[in-house]
């Protein structure tokens, strides 16, 4: 995929209309990656698709180095995709991982590891996706790296994904909390509860 870092000082990113196929690898972002540096507040994101990618690590990740409040993903397709457990030192796989500057005045408490912050995706698509734990479309909060954030999905479907433990749409563990508009789940399913 793309791997746009480390510690880049972009003006402004834009990906759009793009499709990512057959990505695979255990790395953070294997369909795209990018640390993001500076004050741009320019980072577009939006009708992409991402597919077939087999099991293995985080579809994307963004890390950003300079505070941010919120970020929003939109119009991406996540179909036939698998995420399996490939970092025993940070915890489950997250499918999509987005990480704020690190909170000094509470490092000694993972829960807050990183600056709070509100992830949006709206209009996503996830259709037959898989994760070998949980969340067969979205895990996401589970990681320390970024708990600290408040999930919202806007008008996003879930049909026809899988989950070995639970959780066969979604699975959100972030301490900011979950909004959901609008969303629709059909036929998710997962094997152990």
């Amino acid at each position: 995929g793309i791997n746009g870092g480390p510690f880049v000082d972009f003006n402004s990113i834009l990906l759009e209309n793009n499709t990512f196929d057959h990505i695979s690898g255990n790395n953070q972002g294997r369909c795209f990656y990018f640390v993001i540096q500076g004050t741009s507040n320019d980072v577009t994101i939006k009708n992409n698709t991402i597919s077939n990618c087999p099991a293995g690590g985080s579809l994307i990740k963004f890390w950003f180095r300079t505070l941010r409040t919120e970020f929003k993903i939109e119009s991406i397709n996540f179909i036939g995709n698998s995420v399996t457990k490939c970092y025993d030192l940070i915890g489950s796989t997250p499918h999509i991982w987005v990480e704020n500057v690190f909170d000094d005045q509470k490092t000694n408490n993972d829960k807050y590891h990183t600056c709070s912050f509100e992830l949006t995706l709206e209009n996503c698509y996830f259709e037959g996706n898989y994760n070998s734990e949980q969340g067969g479309a979205l895990h996401y909060g589970n990681i320390k790296y970024n708990a600290n954030s408040k999930l919202i999905l806007k008008r996003c479907t879930f049909k026809d994904n899988n989950a070995k433990q639970g959780g066969g749409a979604i699975a959100v563990h972030s301490y900011q909390g979950c909004t959901m508009e609008e969303c629709v789940f059909i036929r998710n399913k997962s094997e152990e509860g």
